[in-house]
């Protein structure tokens, strides 16, 4: 986790340098989770450039009320996260080899990728949180801010008469002895773009030689709505189950529009359209602006994810992301 404070305001951009880490800690569930979750990532060697996307979200909100400043804020925020983690171990999880072959997703309860809390002296303040691309459906389906936020709500008032909460931090007095490359410079505007896809269907019975058509047919739409080339070959990854999801190359060699054999009805969507807007950590402060991104993508890629809650139809959501034109 990183805490930053004399940040700009929301609106304005502010370098690192002028930025201050003063805490640094991991968040992983807040009691051993049992037993623990693992999902198989079924990956030949060729494609494991592709497990290795990350999908970020940042929200930024106006301090509507006292207590919602300062580091009691961060330090409640850690406290509900890890609570919330209970019921998604695997975000708190890391990727690693198998004995046999392939990768899988382990909730060791290392602790989350990246929650960073930044106070700016406007008086707002930011909460962004980072996964594996590999992970991006629990923010998609099973709304996972969400939940976050409705936990974090429920506590603040079992707070009302603590000054401190369990994971308060003090400010560290020597925050130069940090890393200086504990802030990589990842930029929004690194040439990486994405774009989401809802797709329903008249097939009841989704295979993996739909998943890729489907996602073809997206990878061609993006292409001209980003108006950008991802080559002849894309990687594509599919949630199978919550166990299993599997990476394989995909060709848009011989393939067309005309030839597909299934009946669909595809929307774009953005980033935003999944619920972000609606996350309020504190009651009616709900998100002035919301900043979604993927990164860490080198190459072509497509994410399949079954949207179950779209009962009456069968539907998923397809993840396009175009890597930067220089690794094209």
């Amino acid at each position: 986790m990183e805490v930053h404070e004399n940040g700009g305001s929301p609106r304005q951009s502010q370098s690192l340098s002028e930025l201050q880490i003063v805490t640094m800690m991991s968040v992983p569930p807040l009691k051993m989770t049992e037993p623990r979750a693992v999902r198989k990532v079924l990956v030949s060697e060729d494609n494991t450039r592709a497990i290795h996307g990350c999908y970020q979200v940042v929200m930024y909100y106006e301090n509507l009320k006292e207590k919602e400043h300062g580091w009691c804020l961060a330090g409640l925020i850690v406290e509900s996260l890890a609570r919330v983690l209970l019921d998604h171990p695997l975000l708190a999880g890391r990727l690693q080899r198998r004995e046999d072959t392939g990768f899988e997703i382990v909730a060791n309860d290392s602790g989350i990728r990246l929650l960073e809390v930044t106070n700016f002296e406007c008086g707002g303040y930011s909460i962004g949180i980072s996964c594996s691309l590999l992970l991006a459906e629990v923010f998609l389906v099973e709304n996972f801010l969400g939940k976050w936020a409705e936990i974090h709500m429920n506590m603040s008032p079992q707070h009302e008469e603590i000054q401190t909460p369990i994971f308060h931090h003090p400010r560290l007095k020597n925050p130069e002895s940090l890393p200086p490359d504990i802030i990589s410079r990842t930029q929004r505007q690194n040439g990486v773009q994405s774009m989401v896809f809802t797709i329903t269907t008249e097939d009841a019975n989704f295979s993996m030689e739909l998943w890729r058509e489907l996602a073809m047919l997206c990878v061609k739409e993006a292409e001209q709505k980003l108006s950008t080339n991802l080559g002849s070959e894309f990687s594509l990854v599919v949630k199978e189950s919550s166990e299993v999801a599997k990476v394989e190359s995909c060709s848009m060699n011989g393939w067309s529009v005309e030839g597909m054999r299934v009946k669909h009805e595809m929307s774009a969507s953005r980033w935003e359209e999944f619920g972000v807007y609606e996350v309020a950590f504190f009651e009616g402060n709900k998100p002035v602006q919301v900043s979604c991104w993927i990164d860490s993508v080198s190459d072509g890629y497509a994410m399949v994810v079954p949207l179950p809650y779209l009962k009456h139809k069968n539907a998923c959501a397809v993840i396009v992301v175009s890597p930067p034109l220089s690794s094209l």
